[in-house]
């Protein structure tokens, strides 16, 4: 009996502690991402904290684009609000640039499948027409550090094609973009990966123990953001050091 009073004590503190976390994002979004008190109806204010909340907590722009979508053809259906109000010409905004984010996004893929392909002429006209776009549109959410991971990619390309200094180029404006959200974890992953592209060009150049540092430093970045690298960086590191030991 007394075990299944530990179980059922967990259970009530999971369940506390979700009800006490979904209070809690609520109550973020409402007072950071408010919805207008002239739209009352329910389920379209929680398909506008639903577009918020994909928009700027846990980004993921299609997921937002389609929250928000829903949530104008209810205002729509319901004839709450006109048209041409502004709160309605807000969110037709909004959904424009949540378009335009994923159009972004779709580009990005394809200039990677290019990339991969080995047509780099192609993948450098995909990530810098990328790149235009997110200067021009960009801010937080899904955008934050998205110009610094289109940067990267261009290094990568750079790489690809033995354009060594054009590759580090991109990567230091990649790595000076990324350090300044050193809290966004998305941010800290895209540093993980410029980071080691660096000690790759640093190895190239025969800076053992250059690159040494900077391998070490993107696995210390890739322990901190989780990322999926990591057992790729060890061996990076295992290797140049390898090589250090032979020319000593």
């Amino acid at each position: 009996m007394s075990g299944i009073k530990i179980i059922s004590g967990l259970a009530t503190l999971v369940i506390l502690g979700s009800a006490s976390f979904y209070i809690y994002i609520n109550h973020h979004l409402e007072t950071t991402y408010p919805v207008s008190p002239l739209i009352t109806e329910p389920s379209t204010r929680k398909l506008l904290r639903g577009a918020a909340l994909r928009e700027h907590v846990a980004p993921d722009p299609s997921i937002a684009y389609l929250f928000l979508l829903k949530a104008l053809e209810e205002i729509h259906a319901t004839g709450e609000l006109a048209e041409e109000s502004p709160e309605v010409q807000e969110l037709v905004q909004e959904d424009g640039d949540l378009m335009r984010l994923r159009q972004i996004n779709l580009v990005t893929s394809l200039g990677e499948v290019f990339a991969l392909k080995g047509d780099t002429e192609t993948a450098k006209a995909l990530f810098g027409s990328a790149l235009a776009d997110v200067k021009k549109h960009g801010g937080d959410g899904g955008w934050l550090c998205l110009d610094a991971v289109l940067m990267y990619n261009l290094a990568q390309v750079a790489e690809r094609v033995r354009e060594v200094e054009e590759s580090g180029a991109w990567a230091n404006s990649a790595l000076a973009v990324v350090r300044e959200h050193g809290d966004v974890r998305a941010c800290v992953n895209c540093e993980t990966h410029v980071v080691r592209l660096m000690g790759r060009l640093a190895e190239k150049r025969g800076e053992l123990e250059e690159a040494l540092g900077l391998y070490q430093k993107s696995l210390e970045l890739a322990r901190q953001s989780g990322t999926g690298n990591i057992e790729e960086t060890k061996d990076a590191v295992a290797k140049i050091e390898e090589k250090i030991a032979a020319v000593e």
